[in-house]
């Protein structure tokens, strides 16, 4: 997937949360709904978590990313890391401690929003300053279930990890 197309896949996840984060009352918003699996409010504050982590990868200098090593030949695409993400899931994969959003932590419903369009601009502001098609494949980053993973990996990740919690908010909403 080339960088127009990535762009265009990130924005559109603003237009998902417009879309999904509406209609939802606040005590529903916080509300575990199925025992023992996170509130909708959980689910967005995961996101924001993994994508505040994500945004500071693409602010980095050449040299941050030394320590990780050269890129290998051969590159992976969006479909093949989606389907070893999932992978990973179905073996009992979880969130990092680090991306799991403690309750003080939780936003109220409108604030989470504006927090993910603020944080979604962000994103693609810094890639549209710094990055191109080459530099995107010049650099791994570590990820705790992908293990390394290009700079352009990292950004299928953040589509398809935040589709994933957005259908889990979905889904959570209708329950309501």
């Amino acid at each position: 997937m080339n960088l127009q197309n990535i762009q265009k896949r990130l924005a559109e996840l603003e237009t998902t949360a417009k879309q999904i984060l509406i209609d939802i009352s606040e005590e529903n918003w916080k509300k575990e709904i199925i025992p023992g699996k996170w509130s909708m409010a959980e689910q967005l504050g995961h996101m924001l978590l993994s994508a505040y982590l994500i945004t500071g990868v693409y602010k980095q200098p050449d040299e941050f990313f030394e320590k990780f090593g050269p890129v290998p030949p051969g590159e992976k695409s969006f479909d093949s890391l989606y389907e070893n993400y999932l992978k990973k899931l179905a073996e009992g994969q979880r969130a990092t401690p680090n991306s799991i959003a403690r309750s003080e932590e939780l936003l109220p419903l409108k604030d989470g929003l504006q927090a993910w369009l603020m944080v979604c601009e962000k994103l693609n502001k810094r890639i549209d300053e710094h990055w191109n098609e080459k530099r995107l494949d010049q650099f791994m980053v570590p990820h705790p279930a992908l293990d390394l993973i290009t700079t352009r990996e990292l950004l299928f990740f953040q589509i398809f990890h935040s589709n994933h919690h957005f259908e889990q908010i979905k889904a959570l909403k209708k329950l309501c």
